[in-house]
C-alpha cells in the first residue's frame, strides 16, 4: 500500500525486493512504485526463495544486465550471509 511505502522511506531503506510480481495493483496506479522510485529506491520483483534468509544480518547483491535506455531488467540476485 502507499501507507507501507512511505513507512518504509521514513525508515530509511535502500531497495525492496519481494516474491511478487509487483507491489502494486494495476488499477491502484502503482502508488508504491511512484513513492519509492521517486525516492531512488530500488523495486526487485519476483524474488524466489527470500523465506530462506534470515531477517537481519544478509546483504543482497543485485547485478542487472546492461542495455541502453532500459527503466527495468532482469538481474541476478545474490545473497551474502555469515556463515553458520
Amino acid at each position: 500500500s502507499a501507507q507501507a511505502a512511505q513507512l518504509l522511506v521514513e525508515r530509511g531503506i535502500v531497495g525492496l525486493a519481494i516474491d511478487t510480481l509487483s507491489p502494486d495493483r494495476q488499477e491502484d496506479g502503482f502508488p508504491v512504485h511512484a513513492i519509492l522510485l521517486k525516492k531512488g529506491i530500488v523495486i526487485i520483483e519476483n524474488v524466489a526463495q527470500a523465506d530462506r534468509l534470515p531477517a537481519v544480518g544478509s546483504f543482497i547483491i543485485a547485478l542487472p544486465l546492461k542495455g541502453a535506455g532500459l527503466t527495468e531488467a532482469p538481474v541476478r540476485l545474490i545473497a551474502l550471509t555469515e556463515k553458520s
